[in-house]
């Protein structure tokens, strides 16, 4: 049995599911539980993958945030002028590394 819950609280549809078995351990020998419990979880994998919005969700908290942060002000002081200076060509140095 599978439970589906609605998540949304953007504009980003989301949802839960949960998958419910139930199996009588007396009749069903362990070895084929081993084996049915994987298959099923598969099916609740590949529902996930093929319906993630990851990006989607992370790229709009992503703009929600930036909006936050452009909101402020950024006059910085000398020394952390320097200090973001320092950090961005430290950084810059690592872009080969993606």
């Amino acid at each position: 049995m599978y439970k589906i819950e609605s998540l949304t609280t953007s504009d980003i549809p989301q949802c839960r599911v949960t998958l419910v078995q139930l199996f009588d351990a007396t009749v069903i020998p362990v070895f084929v539980m081993n084996w049915l419990v994987p298959v099923a979880l598969g099916v609740v994998n590949k529902v996930r993958d093929e319906f993630a919005k990851d990006e989607e969700v992370d790229g709009a908290t992503f703009l929600e945030l930036r909006a936050e942060i452009d909101k402020e002000d950024h006059s910085y002081t000398a020394k952390e002028a320097a200090l973001l200076d320092d950090t961005h060509q430290y950084f810059g140095k690592l872009d080969h590394l993606r």
